[in-house]
């Protein structure tokens, strides 16, 4: 998606965060939002688009139905 994803990857080995992909069913699975998840907190920290691009409305509003499903929180955007 061309962000730097792989610069979380130590914290992800130390369980100090988790990356998370939201994908479109009826297009093969295609990646539209790389989810970033403070698992302690159980806030999702971030969120974005390819080549880090902020997630358009409709995006955000499928998110925050996942958050509550699951009892997350969401940040404000950074």
């Amino acid at each position: 998606m061309r962000h730097c994803v792989a610069a979380h990857a130590k914290f992800c080995a130390r369980q100090q965060t988790s990356i998370w992909s939201m994908q479109i069913e009826n297009q093969c699975g295609r990646t539209v939002l790389t989810i970033e998840l403070d698992p302690a907190q159980r806030t999702i920290c971030q969120a974005r688009r390819k080549c880090n691009r902020l997630p358009q409305t409709a995006e955000l509003e499928v998110m925050k139905r996942w958050a509550a499903q699951e009892g997350l929180k969401v940040a404000e955007p950074r």
